[in-house]
């Protein structure tokens, strides 16, 4: 098994169990993960943060709800005919991040002077990103 995001390195597991040999490695690392993946669920949040794309549905054509927390928005899009043919391709000027002034962005708002509104269309919202809780003060991870 791959390390993937755990909150703690193998290294540090053995060091606190004082584990020396390496015969349960393949399963500690998995109890890693696990006890990480509990630690995202518990706190309805991941603490790593991924590049990626999501689609959203829109529930209103000004505001857009995250379902994940965001640091950083690279592209939005939106699909207003249900196609999943992104056609409207959006400037950073036409959308604010919320909330102003912290980190992590949980929702999207049109922009007043911005030429677009949110498809409400099932995933008529394209996202793509850095996604994840970062420090909580900056866009940085």
């Amino acid at each position: 098994m791959t390390r993937r995001y755990s909150y703690a390195t193998l290294a540090e597991l053995k060091r606190r169990l004082g584990i020396t040999d390496t015969g349960e490695d393949a399963d500690l690392l998995a109890i890693l993960e696990r006890v990480s993946r509990a630690i995202d669920e518990h706190c309805h949040r991941q603490f790593f943060v991924e590049t990626e794309t999501r689609y959203l549905t829109a529930k209103e054509t000004e505001v857009l709800l995250l379902d994940k927390d965001l640091l950083a928005a690279t592209t939005l899009k939106c699909d207003h005919d249900g196609d999943r043919t992104y056609e409207e391709t959006w400037a950073s000027s036409d959308y604010d991040l919320l909330p102003y002034n912290g980190f992590p962005k949980t929702k999207v708002e049109t922009s007043p002077d911005g030429d677009y509104f949110f498809s409400t269309e099932r995933k008529g919202v394209e996202v793509a990103g850095q996604w994840g809780y970062g420090d909580g003060l900056s866009a940085t991870p």
